[in-house]
């Protein structure tokens, strides 16, 4: 597994304090324990203010330095109505009680405190709590911001959580409805707003300014990755497009090309970089740059790439996709394992406007299954990530500007 980012990068502070815990677990630990499995001791300990290290957002860089003036705020002719109008249907369907469990400030530290294991103190309020008519709100919401894609994306990974419950026999740790929903700022079509959702294997983050929407970080997991026979759900399955485009990609690249792209030929451990609790991390480029590339390898670097933004609504996903490709001669490949047709693999996307990780991971609560390698990166658990560098994680490099311009 990737060594975890140093203390002093992890986590911002601002001057609102966030609920107490009962137990307090060191960043380090939380930080390893964020790709590998839960906190130690198991009991999902959530950090409180008074641990971290006071250290701005930066956001996700080469060097430590930001590039700036990379997310000019404009407009972009798209709509945001639908999605406004659901979260306001959402929160109106709430309790009082929910509404202060989940409801936070724009700004609040809580964008910043998801994490993708599954034995962690969440915030908000959760699928598992919710009416029938609640559930149908939160998924409203989620439904008109992401595409079908993406919609189908989150559902399997919901679906095959509960498959890892009923193949360890804890479907009260493993399940559908374990998933936790928290809103920032007020809908509103004048001033930012957002929400997040949170659990094992999902943790996407949505911010609305006027007309612009971000979903980053946006990450997708899970383990198995394709339902066996004798489960519920036998045959469904997730990051399968993901995981076959980005290995098509790597078989285009002739001999020189791959030599370029590999940073190790083995892939023995869980490499993903950019999970949770890695907002300020550095990771310089590596790999093969696009400017080496053919017209037809860029074309398809962008379909990979396509494959990710298209998680997301159609009209922002073209924007996004748009403003990516004006980037590309400053994007690289970078690629771990083998090319072979079942090979396992890591592959990262970076360029100064979007990161992507792609990673077949180690077995966690599968390890102690039957029929399930220990210690080997293997198809059935695969991660990816998908992040804003140089600040716009969170959308926060557009409310910056926002706050800046209105306030």
């Amino acid at each position: 597994m990737a060594a975890p980012p140093p203390l002093e990068k992890l986590l911002n502070i601002p001057a609102r304090i966030i609920r107490s815990t009962a137990l307090v677990l060191s960043l380090t630990a939380l930080a390893a324990h964020a790709q590998s499995g839960p906190p130690p001791g198991g009991d999902g300990a959530r950090l409180s203010a008074e641990q971290v290290a006071e250290d701005p957002f930066v956001g996700i860089t080469t060097d430590g330095t930001v590039v700036p003036d990379l997310y000019p705020l404009t407009v972009t002719g798209l709509s945001t109505d639908a999605v406004r109008d659901a979260a306001s249907a959402f929160i109106a369907s709430l309790t009082d009680e929910q509404r202060d469990a989940a409801l936070y400030d724009v700004d609040a530290l809580e964008w910043r405190l998801w994490s993708n294991v599954d034995d962690y103190d969440r915030e908000g309020v959760s699928l598992d709590e919710m009416t029938d008519a609640q559930k149908s709100a939160a998924f409203a919401m989620l439904d008109a911001v992401l595409s079908d894609q993406g919609m189908t994306e989150v559902r399997d990974a919901m679906q095959l959580n509960r498959t890892l419950g009923e193949l360890t026999g804890e479907l009260d740790r493993f399940n559908k409805n374990l998933y936790w929903f928290t809103m920032m700022g007020t809908p509103d079509a004048e001033t930012p707003w957002g929400f997040q959702i949170d659990g094992h294997h999902i943790a996407i983050n949505f911010l609305v300014v006027g007309d612009q929407l971000s979903i980053t970080p946006a990450f997708l997991g899970a383990e198995p990755t394709i339902a066996p026979e004798g489960t519920s759900d036998a045959g469904l399955s997730i990051l399968q497009t993901k995981q076959n485009l980005g290995l098509a990609f790597a078989q285009s690249l002739d001999e020189a090309q791959l030599d370029q792209a590999v940073i190790s030929p083995e892939k023995v451990s869980d490499d993903m970089i950019a999970a949770a609790f890695s907002d300020n991390v550095e990771i310089p480029y590596a790999g093969l740059n696009a400017a080496e590339m053919t017209e037809e390898q860029r074309e398809d670097l962008m379909g990979v790439i396509a494959a990710y933004a298209n998680d997301m609504e159609e009209g922002h996903a073209e924007a996004w996709l748009d403003h990516i490709a004006t980037h590309l001669d400053e994007t690289w490949f970078a690629w771990i394992g083998g090319t072979a047709d079942d090979a396992v693999f890591y592959y990262r996307i970076q360029s100064p406007v979007v990161l992507i990780e792609f990673d077949h991971q180690t077995h966690k609560p599968l390890a102690n299954v039957e029929g399930y390698p220990r210690d080997v990166p293997v198809r059935t658990h695969a991660h990816s990530i998908v992040r804003t560098p140089n600040g716009n994680d969170y959308g926060k490099d557009w409310l910056a500007e926002h706050l800046a311009t209105h306030h």
